[in-house]
């Protein structure tokens, strides 16, 4: 399974790039997301067409819920990252990388803060 950030789905409602990767994913099954991954893509959507169909879209993928443990490991991955010099722009990230390593899921994602939290904790990034 893997877990599809809100920069691959943006860069796709946007420009339409990663669409052999995506469609393969959902044709396999294979593509997850999270509320918060949902939340980032579904508010910078100004039209309420477009809004509703990825809305409905992102409703119908294999939603993986963040748990308590999800929080602690993501405060743990900032800690640990700003120990090792790597500032993290975004906490939502280090949830988001928790989420995938908690569930062992592959992360597909453009998104530099990703590969600063690999440095530090182990986790696959496509």
């Amino acid at each position: 399974m893997t877990l599809v950030d809100s920069s691959i789905i943006i860069d796709f409602l946007n420009t339409n790039r990663h669409k052999i990767e995506l469609e393969k994913l959902i044709l396999n099954k294979k593509f997850a997301t999270t509320e918060i991954i949902i939340m980032e893509v579904l508010q910078g959507i100004k039209d309420e067409e477009k809004y509703l169909k990825v809305k409905n879209f992102m409703e119908s993928l294999n939603i993986i819920n963040a748990t308590y443990a999800d929080y602690i490991l993501s405060a743990n991955i900032y800690r640990q990252c700003r120990k090792n010099g790597k500032t993290i722009r975004k906490s939502i990230d280090c949830l988001i990388a928790s989420i995938s390593i908690n569930n062992n899921l592959k992360l597909f994602s453009n998104d530099r803060d990703f590969n600063s939290i690999s440095e530090c904790f182990e986790f696959k990034i496509l």
